[in-house]
C-alpha cells in the first residue's frame, strides 16, 4: 500500500496571520515541521509538532481550529511512520473540532475527512474510509475548481481505497484523473504526483501488466531522486515499487539492488521492528525464492513474521502476506504440516481485514486448497475449492479465466473423491468459458 500522505490545513498565509495575531511561536513551529518533513526527518518533526499542539492548546483551549490543525500535523507524522493506531484518534478529534467550528462544506472539514479516510485505508479499514473520502471529494468538487490540487488529493485517496478493495477498474480512472490534475497544479517532481504515478504502477501490477507498470514506476523514482536526498523515505518507496516490477518481469539482477537499498533506507528511517521494514523483507524474500536461494528466503520471511507479531492492535495485512508466502515456501519443500496453520491464519486475517470476497482472500483459499490436496485431504479441500469458484465469480464475473481455473481445480478434486457427475459438470463449464474467451 502506498503511503497516503496527508494534507495539513495550515498554509503559509495562515502561518503569517498567526504571527501577526501574536502566535509567533506556533507559526515558527509549523514552519519548522514543514522543513523537517520535507527532508524526511519524521521523528524530529513529530517532537516539534507535539510542541506546536501544546502551544495551541495553551493559547486557545482544546477546541480551537489551531488545535485541530496541530492535531492533523501530529497525526500526519504518526501516519508517515506507520503508527496508524496513534494517528486515528487525533484525526477524529481534529474532524470533530472543525465540524463544530466551521461550515459543513469548509475546506478544513474536507481535509480532515480525507485524512481520517487515509488513516483508515492504511489500516485496511476500507468500509470506514470510503464514505469519509466520498464526502471529502463531494465537498471539494462543489467548492473548488475541478482541477484544484485538493480535488486530486481526494481522488487519489479514493483510488487507494478502491485498489485496497480489489476494485481495480474503478481505481484506475481515479488515479489517472489525479495524475492529470497534479501534472498541471503542482511543481515538477512533487511528491503527490509521484504517489499518483506509483498508484497507476500498482494497478497495472495487480493485473499482471508489468510492462505497462514499468514507465510509471521509473518516472516516479526519477522524480524523487532528482528532488530528494538519497536516503529519503519517498525514494525508498519508489525503489521498492520499481524493484517489484523488475522482479515480476524476471529482471532479478536489476531488482535486487533496488530492494536492498530501499530496505536500508527503511531501517535507518524507521528502525528494525517496523511494518514497512517487514514488508521490504518479504519482497526481498520473494526475490531470493525466485533465484532459488531458499534458505535465505525462509530466514527473511521468518524475520518479517516476527516483526509483524510485535505490532500491537489488529494484525497488519502484511502479516497475512508474510504468513502466506512462508507457507508456500514450506509447502514447496514438502513441509505441509508446518505450512497448513500459517496458510489458515493468513486466510483468517485477510477475511477480517478485507471481507470475504477480496482477491487476497481468494489467493489464500487457493493456497490452502493446494496444501490440502498435497496431503491427500480431499474432503477438507472440497469446500475451499467451491468457495474459490464463488469468490472468483464475484470478483471477475462468470466467464473469466480465473473462474475457469477454479472450476478445473474443483473438477480434479471431485475426480479424486469419486464424484464423477460433479467433476464432469465443472470441467464442462470450464471448457465453455475457455472457448468463449479465446
Amino acid at each position: 500500500m502506498n503511503r497516503l500522505f496527508f494534507v495539513v490545513v495550515v498554509a503559509a498565509t495562515q502561518i503569517a496571520a498567526a504571527a501577526r495575531a501574536g502566535n509567533e511561536e506556533w507559526a515558527a513551529l509549523n514552519k519548522r515541521i514543514a522543513a523537517l518533513r520535507a527532508r524526511g526527518e519524521y521523528a524530529e518533526a513529530l517532537t516539534v509538532a507535539k510542541r506546536a499542539l501544546s502551544v495551541a492548546e495553551t493559547d486557545h483551549g482544546p477546541n480551537h481550529p489551531d488545535v485541530a490543525n496541530s492535531l492533523q500535523s501530529v497525526a500526519m507524522l504518526y501516519e508517515e511512520q506507520g503508527r496508524y493506531a496513534d494517528a486515528e484518534p487525533l484525526c477524529k478529534r481534529s474532524l470533530s473540532i472543525y465540524e463544530r467550528s466551521c461550515d459543513p462544506e469548509h475546506p478544513a472539514v474536507a481535509t480532515a475527512l480525507n485524512n481520517l479516510a487515509a488513516v483508515y485505508c492504511s489500516q485496511g479499514k476500507y468500509a470506514a474510509a470510503e464514505p469519509l473520502c466520498e464526502r471529502s471529494l463531494a465537498i471539494r468538487k462543489k467548492t473548488l475548481d475541478p482541477n484544484h490540487r485538493d480535488v486530486a488529493t481526494s481522488l487519489y485517496t479514493l483510488a487507494e481505497i478502491r485498489r485496497g478493495q480489489g476494485r481495480y477498474d474503478e481505481a484506475q480512472p481515479l488515479y489517472e484523473r489525479s495524475v492529470a490534475i497534479r501534472e498541471k497544479a503542482l511543481p515538477p517532481g512533487h511528491r503527490d504526483l509521484a504517489n499518483s504515478l506509483d498508484g497507476l504502477a500498482e494497478i497495472h501490477c495487480a493485473r499482471g501488466r508489468y510492462d505497462e507498470a514499468q514507465p510509471f514506476g521509473a518516472r516516479s523514482l526519477a522524480m524523487r531522486e532528482k528532488t530528494l536526498p538519497p536516503g529519503h523515505p519517498d525514494v525508498a518507496a519508489s525503489l521498492e515499487r520499481l524493484a517489484e516490477i523488475r522482479a515480476a518481469q524476471g529482471k532479478h539482477a536489476e531488482a535486487e539492488p533496488h530492494f536492498r537499498r530501499a530496505l536500508e533506507i527503511r531501517r535507518q528511517e524507521l528502525g528494525s521492528d517496523h511494518p514497512d521494514v517487514a514488508a521490504m523483507l518479504c519482497n526481498l524474500a520473494a526475490l531470493c525464492k525466485s533465484l532459488d536461494r531458499r534458505s535465505e528466503a525462509e530466514a527473511l520471511y521468518e524475520s518479517a513474521v516476527a516483526i509483524y507479531e510485535k505490532i500491537a492492535g489488529p494484525p497488519d495485512p502484511g502479516l497475512a502476506t508474510a504468513l502466506n508466502n512462508l507457507a508456500v515456501l514450506y509447502a514447496s519443500a514438502g513441509r505441509y504440516e508446518a505450512a497448513e496453520p500459517l496458510c489458515a491464519r493468513s486466510l483468517s486475517i485477510r477475511e477480517k481485514t478485507f471481507g470475504s470476497t477480496h482477491p487476497e482472500v481468494a489467493n489464500s483459499l487457493r493456497n490452502l486448497a493446494a496444501l490440502y490436496r498435497s496431503q491427500g485431504k480431499y474432503e477438507a479441500a472440497e469446500p475451499v475449492c467451491r468457495r474459490l469458484v464463488e469468490i472468483s465469480e464475484t470478483i471477475h464475473g462468470p466467464e473469466h479465466p480465473e473462474v475457469a481455473a477454479a472450476l478445473e481445480s474443483l473438477a480434479a478434486l471431485y475426480e479424486k473423491i469419486d464424484q464423477q457427475e460433479k467433476a464432469v459438470a465443472c470441467a464442462g463449464r470450464a471448457a465453455l468459458i475457455k472457448a468463449k474467451i479465446r
